[in-house]
This record gives structure tokens, C-alpha cells and sequence, in this order.
């Protein structure tokens, strides 16, 4: 994986952080990379949010990647 939890991979430590989430269906760990900018997805013809949009409140982000696992 080579990122650090707490730091983003390569150069992206400044965008976003890495964080361990249970998944809900088994309480195993996994790493997920939660975004401190805005990929501007939303504003696409699809207007949707990626998973990691930084206009969704973290821990709801938390929440969406635990049920998704």
C-alpha cells in the first residue's frame, strides 16, 4: 500500500489523511484515504459526489466506507 495511516501516499499528505475504518460486516481494518480538497466531481454531468468528497461531513464518509467494506 506504502501509505502511512495518518499521511497520504507519495506527496498527497497536504490532501487528505489516511485512517483505519472497521468494516461493519466482519470488524476487520482496512485503510481508506479521506480527501481535504475537492475534486469538483459533483459539479460533472453525473452531479454526484465521489466517496470521498470533502463536502461530506467526515464521519459520514467514516460510516459509508465501514458499510461498504
Amino acid at each position: 500500500m506504502g501509505a502511512v495511516r495518518g499521511r497520504g501516499p507519495g506527496g498527497l499528505a497536504g490532501l487528505g489523511e489516511v485512517v483505519g475504518v472497521c468494516r461493519a460486516r466482519d470488524g476487520r481494518e482496512r485503510l481508506v484515504y479521506l480527501r481535504r480538497t475537492c475534486c469538483l466531481y459533483h459539479t460533472s454531468a453525473e452531479a454526484v459526489r465521489c466517496a470521498s468528497c470533502c463536502l461530506t461531513g467526515r464521519e459520514e464518509r467514516l460510516r459509508a466506507y465501514a458499510e461498504r467494506g
